[in-house]
């Protein structure tokens, strides 16, 4: 879908509540990309939000003007141009537990969560490969950002409470302690990283990424189709849990979209 104002796939104004569901490859030019929610109520939970765009300005996939309480959603792989590539928040009275916030970009440097006003908490989540994860421009409140992994057991690079971190980044305030060790494995898988090509020829591709950091990981789906990149899919393969796979039979001279995901125990 595409917008020329705000809200990509979903413009939300008043209470809201959505459950499992899939905002994939919207694009808004304003505020956004997946979706805009100006409201004091409402809910998601479930669902998975990626591949989203805010072409000029905040909230690649998900913009918040107001209260939202976020839980089980996968925020992943969306970009804005402004702050914000996974989140932004504005005045707003905010929740995020037990969700995955993965691989969000921003032209502007803060890929993860931005919070521009207001009381947030983000917590029991899986936080990884967003480079600056959470920003909080509101210096009269801390973000609470307790109990989360940050893609590597020595927590979150943080200048005042933990310049030792390797994981992702946030700013002074933002509360990080303590973290999570290990991933949470009640919150939704960590989408496959590093996905790489290893050989190819006529009619078949070999394919090779990491193997996830959950401890409850049961294996991995490669899904593929030559219409265009990104969600639906036609075809896909449960391949197990492995780290490589030989997608094989494919037609000579046709260009092939491919995604691996991961799927749990639950």
């Amino acid at each position: 879908n595409y917008c020329s104002g705000s809200g990509g796939g979903l413009f939300g104004n008043g209470i809201i509540s959505v459950s499992d569901f899939l905002f994939i490859n919207n694009i808004a030019d304003d505020n956004g990309g997946g979706i805009f929610l100006q409201t004091n109520a409402s809910t998601l939970s479930n669902g998975s939000i990626g591949f989203n765009h805010a072409n000029t300005e905040k909230g690649g996939g998900l913009y918040v003007y107001g209260q939202v309480d976020i839980s089980q959603v996968t925020i992943a792989n969306n970009t804005s141009m402004l702050d914000g590539g996974g989140v932004y928040f504005r005045e707003s009275q905010s929740t995020i537990d037990s969700s995955s916030i993965i691989s969000n970009e921003s032209s502007q440097g803060i890929n993860g969560i931005y919070n521009l006003t207001g009381t947030v908490s983000v917590t029991n989540s899986n936080i990884s490969n967003n480079g600056y994860a959470i920003y909080n421009a509101d210096n009269s409140s801390m973000i609470d950002a307790t109990e989360n992994w940050w893609n590597d057991p020595t927590g979150s690079y943080h200048a005042a409470q933990n310049s030792e971190g390797r994981g992702d980044t946030t700013n002074n305030f933002v509360n990080i302690t303590p973290w999570l060790t290990t991933p949470n494995s009640d919150a939704p898988p960590i989408p496959t990283q590093n996905v790489q090509i290893s050989n190819s020829g006529y009619n078949y591709v070999s394919m090779s990424w990491d193997a996830s950091d959950m401890g409850d990981i049961s294996g991995y789906k490669v899904y593929y189709d030559t219409d265009a990149p990104g969600y639906p899919y036609t075809n896909s393969i449960d391949v197990g849990n492995v780290t490589s796979y030989e997608l094989a039979g494919l037609n000579t001279g046709s260009q092939y979209h491919i995604a691996v995901t991961t799927y749990d125990t639950d």
